[in-house]
């Protein structure tokens, strides 16, 4: 009884959206503490990924009637706005960047490589809520 109980709960999209972003919010928080191989790509650009990630996700869950494809290109605009907001240093940006939240919200430093992980980024969370997601409801 308790199984099926489950099954049914993980069929509901909001269910879906939460476990999504149960992965994905830690998945993203671990790429900045990662010192392994690879960890100067894992903080930079992984980190990017799951960023993208979360955003559409969190957004999807906040506004379910609105576009899976309209939330992500909101999202990858909102991110590029922020890289660009990098290249300012006013006092008291840096200091909201000297917070770990901080730095992982807004960033720290612009690279364009980033723009290209907010596009797949962006794009990855649209074809996986296609996958995972939409085929469960129609909206």
């Amino acid at each position: 009884m308790i199984r099926l109980v489950a099954a049914d709960a993980l069929r509901h999209p909001t269910i879906r959206l939460l476990t999504i972003l149960a992965v994905f919010t830690p998945l993203g928080l671990a790429t900045k503490l990662y010192e392994g191989p690879g960890a100067g790509w894992t903080h930079a650009y992984a980190g990017a990924l799951c960023y993208e990630f979360f955003w559409v996700f969190l957004l999807k869950l906040l506004f379910p009637h609105a576009s899976i494809l309209s939330l992500a290109t909101g999202v990858f605009l909102a991110t590029s706005w922020l890289e660009f907001l990098q290249l300012n240093h006013h006092p008291w940006l840096e200091w909201v960047r000297s917070f770990f939240l901080g730095e992982v919200l807004i960033g720290n430093s612009f690279d364009p490589w980033d723009f290209l992980y907010y596009g797949i980024g962006s794009a990855g969370a649209v074809l996986l809520y296609h996958a995972l997601i939409a085929p469960s409801h129609t909206p």
